[in-house]
């Protein structure tokens, strides 16, 4: 059984509706050193909130809010993720150490996956239907959502490969929240196995709005203060699929969560083994 390995989201964007996640450039080192020492193995530095909320902004501006951090957390000897679907910023976090790019725009720009194949860095790609900020803009409907979501993953992870990327270096994320509603996701969640195989699988889905459809919740919104909860008790699921990464704002909640898991899985390959 491998180790699940646990992404603490570092957030510069002050756009972010996960307000407490939210850190200032000077703040981010210490909170990084945070994350490693509740459990985080990687950290995802964003700095473009994907909420739909969230106004759009210019490439610069989301170079000098990441860069730097990236290289002063790359060069502490840190595992960094760049959350980012601009090549432009891809390119300038591989040059400051970046160990992989988290594109939640599942490589639909070519300039991006042309970036990180030449930059040799591990590569996450997400499915959504839209774009970034504008998921909610288009049809959500789904006659079978795991078969559409592997179905597309697969294919451009597939052409990753024969552009040179090694399929160890791929990563699937089947885009948990992202337009989709409550009982879709937990359609999406029972189907995950399929994802598993030949690349790896990273799962997000921490204090998403999403998790409000699950439980009595006065309002579907990302300001719920039960979404802590929600977010352990949709993790331990998502855990017990043995999926390669979490990527979470609550390390400290999840690691614990994943130690619990683990030990439960090993035990139950022992009782399955006498």
């Amino acid at each position: 059984m491998g180790v699940v390995e646990i992404m603490g989201i570092l957030n510069l964007s002050p756009e972010s509706p996960v307000k407490g996640s939210v850190v200032s450039a000077d703040q981010a080192h210490s909170r990084a050193e945070q994350l490693l020492d509740d459990g985080a193995d990687i950290i995802d530095v964003g700095g473009n909130s994907s909420s739909s909320r969230a106004r759009e902004i210019l490439v610069d501006e989301e170079i000098t809010r990441v860069i730097p951090i990236v290289r002063r957390l790359s060069s502490a000897g840190m595992r960094v993720s760049v959350d980012t679907w601009n090549w432009k910023v891809a390119d300038a976090a591989i040059d400051a150490g970046a160990w992989m790019i988290n594109d939640i725009d599942g490589g639909r720009d070519p300039r991006l996956v042309s970036t990180v194949v030449e930059g040799e860095v591990r590569y996450c790609i997400m499915h959504m239907r839209g774009r970034p900020k504008g998921h909610y803009e288009v049809n959500q409907t789904y006659t079978d959502v795991v078969s559409e979501v592997v179905g597309k993953l697969k294919i451009r992870a597939e052409g990753l490969e024969r552009q040179g990327l090694k399929p160890d270096m791929i990563y699937l994320d089947p885009g948990f929240g992202f337009g989709r509603d409550g009982q879709t996701n937990l359609e999406l969640l029972k189907g995950l196995e399929r994802l598993k195989g030949k690349y790896r699988l990273l799962v997000s889905a921490s204090r998403k709005a999403f998790l409000t459809d699950l439980y009595k919740a006065s309002r579907h919104d990302q300001y719920d203060d039960n979404l802590y909860e929600a977010t352990i008790v949709f993790n331990t699921l998502l855990m017990l699929n043995q999926p390669d990464i979490v990527r979470v704002h609550d390390v400290r909640a999840i690691s614990v969560t994943r130690d619990i898991v683990s030990s439960f899985l090993e035990a139950s390959e022992s009782e399955e083994s006498e």
